[in-house]
C-alpha cells in the first residue's frame, strides 16, 4: 500500500508528535518537575538551533539532514513551550488541591459552566466548569481552578438553564482530581446546583438554539427524533440508553458527536454563497470563518470540535494566503498547536480518536479505495475505505475502553452514511430556524427521515448475534489490534503484483485474529482453572465498588454488582457463574448497583434495601420483567442458600434514623453449608453500626467481615472488635480519589490480628473454609494462606486503636458540625481530652450516657430531642423522664432508669448538671459503674461553671459508656450562617445564597429565631427559597427594618433612613433590637477600617464572611476614625435609653438614626 505524502506533509508529524508526548507527561508532574522539564527542553532547543545555525553557515543548500535538525529544532520547542505551559498553570492547580477538601468533605463552589452538560450512565450529568470561589465551613477563599460537578438533575435550581457559559453555586463534597486529568476537583453535587445567572451572550443566544432544536423534535416519533439534535449539533440530552448502547455497539456513535464532517459542510456551505454571492476570495475566507466560529459556539468546544475546527481555519488561512496545504500537514500544525495551547487535551480520549479517524481518512482512505476497486464496482470501494480506515485506526484505542472489536461496524457505517449528511444539514437548519418554531417544526420532521433510518440500522445491528469479537485487555490489546490494523490495510491497499507481501499479511490477520479471539473466549476458563475450585466466598475486582459472590452446595448469590456491568461480567466468567439464585442488592449507589445489567436476566431473586429514587425502583422494574422475584429487606428476614443459612440484620423495618442510603445497607449474617461465617456490612458507617451493636442482634465471632463503605474512616471500631474476624475484605478501587481504605481502618483490623484482603492490591480475593481454619487466595499474590482465626482481643481502653479512629470525631467544630475528638469541657479550664465518641448535635445517637456539652441551647435542644426521636422511633412505648440536677432528691436517678413490670425502654433527661447538688453527683458517679440495662440517661452541661467537672471526667475517661454531643456556642456571624445553611442542607432544601444573608441578618443576634425561621421556611415553602421569599416573609420584622434603617443611614441618606425607622415602629418593632442590629453594622465597619488585608484573609481572621468584609469596606466611603467612633458612642448611648434610662425611646432612636445619617456631634 502506497501512501504518497511527500516530505512537506510529514514534516510537522514528529513536531505533534513530540508535543503531544511532552503534555501526556508534564500534566502528571508536579509544578516544579513541570518547569524542569521545560528548562531542559528550551536549553536543548537552543543548544541544537546554534549548531544547526552554524552547520548552515559552512553548507549552502538544504539537505535531508539540515531538514531534519530543524524538524527537530521544532520538536524540541514544541515540547519546552508545551512543558512551559503546564508549570506556568500548576501553581493555580496545586493551590486548589492543597486546601485539604479530599476525602468528601462539604463546600460551596462559584463557578461558571465551561463545558456541554452531559448525561452519565448513572442518570447525573456532570460537566466541566471554572471554579471563581470555594467556600468550605467557615473558610471562604478566591479560587481559578478546571473542575467536574456531577449532580443529579432533579436538584439543579435556578431561573435559568444550567449551560455553557451559566454561573453556578455548587453545593455538595469534593475528592481531588485524577493525575493529569483537567479537573482539579471533583466535585459531586449532592446539595444541588444553583443556577445564579444565566449565559450571556452569544452563548445565550446559541443555548437558546439548541434548545429551541430540542423542543421541535420531542412531538416526532422516536428514536428518530432522538438522534437528530446529536447529528446537527451535537446535543445528546433526548438519546435514550438503549438506542445510545445500540449506537456504540455498532460504531455509529461518532454521528452524534460534531467532528470534521460537520464543520467541513459549515465552512464549505458559507464559502460556496459567499462565492454565489460575487464575493472575493478574501470575503469568502471572512464568511467561513465566521460561521465555523458560530458553529463551534453553538455545538460547544468539544476536544473533536477543537480539532475540526483548528483544522478549517488553517485551511481557510491557507486558501486567502493562496498556498494550500495537504490535509495531514494541516492536522499536524492543529495537533500542534492546540495541544501546546491546551496540554491536556493531550489526555482526552475523544481528541484522541478525533486525530486518529482524521489522520487515517488523509493517509489510508485513497490507498484503500484503490485496492478494494479491483475488486469491486468503485463507488462501494470508495465507499466502504472511508469507514475501514476510520475503524482500523480507532479501533486499538477503542480497546482500552471496552476490550471487544465490532464486527459489522464498516457494514452499519456504510449503510447510515448517506443519511448522515442530510440529517445533519437540514437539522442545523432546524436549529438556526428556532426563533420561528413553526419553520423550525416543518425543518425537524425532515431531518427526522434520515435521523430514523441511522436509527434504525443501529437498532437492527445492536440486535444481530456474534456483533462483538472478544479481545485482549489493556495494551497488549491495542498492540495486536494495531498490527492487525495494518496488517488488513496492507492485505487489501497492495497491488496484486505484491502477492508475497499479501500472503504474509493476510497469515498475520488470520492468525493474530484467531489468537487473540481464541485467548480472548479462553480467558475465562482460563481463569476458572486457576481460582481454587473449593470457593466459597469471591471478593470481585471491580474497581471502586462491592461485587461479592459466594456459593453453598451449587447454589450462588451475589452481594451487590459493582459499578459497571463489564468488570461483573469478567469477574462471573472467572467464577463459573451463569445463574444467580440470589442477588442482594445492599442500597442503590452506582457502586453497588451500578452494574446490574451483567445480571438483569441471571437472577431468580432479588433481596433489595429501600430504593431512594424513580431510576431505583425501574431497575428493580426491569430485574422483576426478566422473571426475578423481589422482596425488600428488613431485619429478621432469613432463609437459605444451598446449605448456609442467611439472616439479615440491617435495615430495621420502617426506621426513622437511617431511612435509606449507605445507612440503610443491608447487613448478612451467613454461616454454615461450607462457608465461613461472615458479617457482610454493607456501607454502613459509624452512627448505624454503634445502632447495630446495641441491637444485640450480632452473633459473634465471624471468621470473615466484609469491611464496610471500602474502608472509609466513618467505621465504629467496637464492631470489628466484637466480631474478631479472622479475615477482612476490603473491596476498593486502585488509586480512587478517596484515600480508601483509610489508614485508621487498616490499623483497627491489623491491631485484631485479621488478614486483609484488597482487591486494589490483590485482585480478586478467594475465601473459603479449611478445616478449623479459613484459605485466602490472592489473584495477584502467591499461594494460600490459611489461619485458624479469631483475634488477639479487644484493645484496651488506653490503646489509641481502641478508641474511636476517624469518624464523627474527625470531623471540624464549625456549627452543625461535631467536635473533635478533645471533647469540650463543661469546666472553664479548657478542653480535656476524651475516650468517647464525639458526636454532631445534628446526629445524636443514644447510648447508656448521652453528655451534652457546651452553652448553645438551640443545638442541645436539638441533640437531646434527636435521641428522643431515635428513641421513639426504635420503640414507641418509651418512657421519658426528667430531672433537675440542681433540685435532686436524693435515689431519683436510679427510681427512673430501674426496669418496669413490663420493660418498656426509659430515657431521663437531666438539666442543670453545671449546678449539680451533692447528692445528685454522688449518684451520677455511682451511676457510671453499672448503668440500668434499658435506659438512656441525658446529661445537660452548659459549661457556665466547674461544678460538676468530676462527672464529665469520669464519662469523658469511658466510665458508663457514653458519647458526648458538643454544643459549642455559635456567636460569630461565619457560624449563624453556616448553622442556617444546615438546616436548610439537611431539610434538603436549596435556598439562594442572597435569600440564605437576608435571612441570617434578620436574625442577627437570636439564634432560637433563627432556626425557627428556617423550620417555618421549610415547612410552609414548597419549592426553593429565594431573596424575594425571605422579604415576604420576615420583611416587616424588626431586624430586617433595623438593617435597612442601618444601611440607609450609613449611606447619609436621612430621609430615607427616618422613614425605614418610622416602618419598623409602625410595625411593631421593639426599639431594643434595632439598635442592637445597628450596633452591629457599626461594629463590624469599625473591625475593617484600617485594615489592608485582603478580603479572605482579613474575613478568615475576624470570623467573617468575604461578602461582609467587602460590604463594610462599601459602608465605610466617607467615614473617618472619628466619625465612627463618634458614631459608636452615640448607639452605646442608644442602647442604654432603649433599655429604660430614657422615658421616650422612639426619640433615642431618631436622634441616633440622626447622628449616623448626618455625621453630627453627639448631642448637638
Amino acid at each position: 500500500m502506497s501512501v504518497r505524502v511527500g516530505w512537506r506533509a510529514w514534516r510537522l508529524a514528529p513536531v505533534a508528535a513530540g508535543a503531544w508526548a511532552v503534555a501526556a507527561v508534564a500534566t502528571m508532574l508536579p509544578e516544579a518537575a513541570a518547569a524542569g522539564l521545560a528548562t531542559v527542553l528550551w536549553a536543548a532547543a537552543l543548544a541544537l538551533l546554534a549548531v544547526v545555525g552554524q552547520v548552515a553557515r559552512r553548507r549552502r543548500g538544504r539537505t535531508d539532514a539540515s531538514r531534519w535538525a530543524v524538524v527537530a529544532v521544532l520538536v524540541l520547542v514544541a515540547g519546552a513551550a508545551t512543558a512551559s505551559h503546564v508549570a506556568f498553570a500548576q501553581p493555580a492547580r496545586a493551590d486548589a488541591a492543597s486546601q485539604g477538601l479530599d476525602g468528601g468533605r462539604a463546600v460551596s463552589i462559584e463557578a461558571v459552566v465551561t463545558g456541554k452538560v452531559e448525561r452519565r450512565a448513572d442518570g447525573r450529568v456532570a460537566f466541566d466548569a471554572v471554579a471563581s470561589r470555594v467556600s468550605a465551613g467557615p473558610r471562604s477563599w478566591a479560587a481559578s481552578a478546571d473542575v467536574t460537578i456531577r449532580v443529579d438533575p432533579a436538584d439543579v435550581g435556578g431561573g435559568a438553564p444550567l449551560d455553557v457559559g451559566a454561573r453556578i453555586v455548587a453545593d455538595g463534597t469534593v475528592t481531588d482530581g485524577s493525575p493529569g486529568d483537567r479537573a482539579v476537583l471533583v466535585v459531586t453535587a449532592s446539595r444541588g446546583v444553583e443556577v445564579v445567572d444565566g449565559a450571556t451572550g452569544v452563548a445565550r443566544g446559541a443555548g437558546e438554539l439548541r434548545r429551541g432544536l430540542v423542543a421541535a423534535v420531542r412531538g416526532l416519533p422516536a428514536p428518530g427524533s432522538e438522534l437528530v439534535p446529536g447529528l446537527a449539533v451535537g446535543d445528546t440530552s433526548l438519546v435514550s440508553p438503549e438506542l445510545d448502547a445500540a449506537m456504540k455497539s455498532s460504531s455509529l456513535s461518532h454521528l452524534t458527536a460534531v467532528s470534521g464532517a460537520n464543520c467541513a459542510l459549515v465552512v464549505g456551505i458559507a464559502f460556496g454563497v459567499a462565492a454565489l454571492c460575487g464575493a472575493s476570495r478574501g470575503i469568502r475566507v471572512v464568511v467561513a470563518l465566521g460561521a465555523l466560529g458560530g458553529f463551534v459556539v453553538l455545538v460547544t468546544p468539544e476536544p473533536s470540535v477543537v480539532r475540526a475546527g483548528a483544522m478549517a481555519a488553517l485551511a481557510m488561512l491557507g486558501v486567502a494566503l493562496g498556498r494550500a496545504r495537504h490535509g495531514f500537514s494541516l492536522l499536524c500544525l492543529a495537533v500542534a498547536a492546540l495541544v501546546v495551547a491546551d496540554p491536556w487535551l493531550s489526555r482526552s480520549l475523544g481528541f484522541a480518536l478525533s486525530v486518529a479517524a482524521t489522520g487515517s481518512l488523509l493517509l489510508f482512505a485513497r490507498p484503500l479505495a484503490r485496492g478494494l476497486g479491483r475488486r469491486m464496482p468503485r463507488a462501494l470501494a470508495l465507499a466502504l475505505s472511508v469507514p475501514l480506515a476510520a475503524q482500523l485506526a480507532c479501533g486499538p484505542l477503542l480497546v482500552l475502553v471496552a476490550p471487544s472489536v465490532p464486527l459489522y461496524g464498516v457494514v452499519a457505517n456504510l449503510l447510515a452514511a448517506p443519511a448522515a449528511a442530510p440529517a445533519t444539514i437540514v437539522g442545523l437548519l432546524a436549529c438556526l430556524a428556532a426563533p420561528v418554531p413553526v419553520l423550525a417544526s416543518g425543518l425537524a420532521a425532515i431531518a427526522w427521515v434520515p435521523g430514523a433510518w441511522i436509527a434504525g440500522t443501529a437498532m437492527t445491528f445492536a440486535a444481530m448475534p456474534g456483533g462483538q469479537l472478544p479481545w485482549l485487555e489493556g495494551l497488549p490489546g491495542v498492540a495486536v489490534l494495531a498490527a492487525v490494523g495494518a496488517a488488513v490495510g496492507m492485505l487489501l491497499g497492495l497491488s496484486d503484483r505484491a502477492i508475497r507481501t499479501r500472503a504474509v499479511a493476510g497469515v498475520i490477520v488470520a492468525v493474530t485474529v484467531g489468537v487473540a479471539a481464541g485467548a480472548a473466549a479462553l480467558a475465562g476458563a482460563a481463569a476458572r482453572w486457576t481460582i481454587p475450585p473449593v470457593w466459597s466466598v469471591i471478593a470481585c475486582d471491580v474497581g471502586q465498588g462491592d461485587a461479592l459472590v459466594l456459593r453453598s452446595a451449587g447454589a450462588v448469590a451475589l452481594v451487590d454488582t459493582g459499578p459497571e456491568s463489564a468488570a461483573l461480567t469478567a469477574c462471573l466468567a472467572k467464577a463459573g457463574v451463569d445463574r444467580i439464585d440470589l442477588l442482594v442488592l445492599t442500597h442503590f449507589d452506582l457502586d453497588h448497583a451500578g452494574g446490574a445489567d451483567a445480571v438483569i436476566d441471571r437472577a431468580e431473586v432479588v433481596l433489595h434495601g429501600p430504593p431512594e429514587s424513580a431510576s431505583d425502583e425501574r431497575l428493580l422494574a426491569r430485574l422483576e420483567a426478566a422473571g426475578a422475584r423481589i422482596v425488600e429487606a428488613t431485619a429478621g428476614m432469613a432463609g437459605f442458600l444451598g446449605e448456609a443459612r442467611w439472616r439479615v440484620l440491617w435495615p430495621r423495618a420502617d426506621s426513622r434514623a437511617f431511612p435509606s442510603g449507605n445507612d440503610a445497607s443491608i447487613v448478612l449474617d451467613v454461616r454454615g453449608g461450607g462457608i465461613p461465617t461472615s458479617l457482610l456490612l454493607g456501607d454502613l458507617s459509624a452512627s448505624p453500626q454503634r445502632a447495630l451493636v446495641a441491637s444485640g442482634s450480632l452473633a459473634p465471632p465471624y471468621a470473615l467481615v466484609k469491611v464496610a463503605h471500602h474502608g472509609s474512616a466513618d467505621q465504629d471500631p467496637r464492631i470489628y472488635e466484637l466480631a474478631k474476624p479472622a479475615v477482612a475484605l476490603v473491596m476498593v478501587g486502585a488509586d480512587n480519589t478517596f484515600g480508601h481504605p483509610r489508614v485508621e481502618t487498616l490499623s483497627v483490623l491489623e491491631h485484631l490480628g485479621a488478614r486483609v484482603g484488597r482487591t486494589d492490591q490483590d485482585g480478586l480475593v478467594v475465601v473459603w473454609q479449611e478445616g478449623d481454619g479459613v484459605a485466602l487466595w490472592r489473584e495477584g499474590g502467591a499461594v494460600p494462606e490459611t489461619g485458624a482465626g479469631g483475634s488477639r482481643g479487644p484493645p484496651s481502653a488506653s490503646d489509641p486503636v481502641g478508641r474511636l479512629v476517624g469518624m464523627a470525631a474527625a470531623r471540624s467544630t464549625t456549627a452543625g458540625r461535631s467536635a473533635s475528638s478533645r471533647g469540650r469541657g463543661g469546666a472553664r479550664g479548657g478542653a480535656t481530652r476524651s475516650a468517647i465518641p464525639q458526636l454532631s448535635w445534628r446526629d445524636p445517637q443514644p447510648a447508656p450516657i448521652v453528655l451534652v456539652s457546651g452553652p448553645e441551647e438551640v443545638c442541645a435542644e436539638r441533640a437531646i430531642a434527636g435521641v428522643r426521636d431515635y428513641l421513639r422511633a426504635e420503640d414507641p412505648s418509651l418512657e421519658v423522664s426528667d430531672l433537675r440536677a440542681d433540685d435532686y432528691a436524693p435515689g431519683t436517678l436510679l427510681a427512673v432508669t430501674s426496669p418496669s413490670l413490663f420493660g418498656e425502654p426509659r430515657l431521663v433527661r437531666v438539666s442543670g448538671v453545671e449546678k449539680c447538688s451533692d447528692a445528685f453527683l454522688n449518684e451520677a458517679l455511682a451511676y457510671l459503674a453499672a448503668p440500668q440495662e434499658g435506659a438512656t440517661v441525658i446529661l445537660r452541661h452548659t459549661g457556665a461553671t466547674v461544678r460538676g467537672k468530676k462527672l464529665l471526667d469520669a464519662i469523658r475517661a469511658g466510665e458508663g459508656g457514653g458519647v458526648e454531643v458538643a454544643c459549642p456556642a455559635i456567636k460569630r456571624d461565619s457560624d449563624r450562617f453556616d448553622f442556617a445553611a444546615d438546616e436548610f442542607a439537611t431539610a434538603r432544601k436549596r435556598i439562594a445564597p442572597a435569600a440564605l444573608r437576608a435571612l441570617v441578618s434578620a436574625f442577627a443576634d437570636d439564634l432560637t429565631e433563627l432556626a425557627a425561621a428556617c423550620q417555618q421556611l421549610i415547612s410552609d415553602v414548597p419549592g426553593d427559597l429565594t431573596e424575594q421569599i425571605v422579604e415576604r416573609y420576615y420583611g416587616g420584622r424588626v431586624e430586617t427594618s433595623a438593617f435597612a434603617v442601618a444601611d440607609t443611614a450609613i449611606a447619609g441618606r436621612y430621609g430615607d433612613a427616618l422613614v425605614a425607622l418610622r416602618h419598623a415602629l409602625a410595625s411593631g418593632a421593639d426599639p431594643v433590637p434595632l439598635v442592637a442590629a445597628i450596633a452591629s453594622k457599626l461594629r463590624t465597619m469599625a473591625r475593617v477600617a484600617g485594615s489592608r488585608e485582603s478580603s479572605q484573609a482579613l474575613a478568615a481572621r475576624l470570623g467573617l464572611k468575604d461578602w461582609q468584609v467587602d460590604r463594610a469596606r462599601r459602608d465605610l466611603s466617607g467615614w473617618n476614625e472619628t466619625s465612627l467612633g463618634m458614631a459608636i458612642m452615640a448607639a452605646a448611648q442608644a442602647d442604654a435609653d432603649v433599655k429604660g434610662a430614657s422615658r421616650d425611646p422612639v426619640f433615642a432612636l431618631e436622634r441616633l438614626v440622626t447622628v449616623i445619617a448626618t455625621r453630627a456631634p453627639y448631642g448637638s
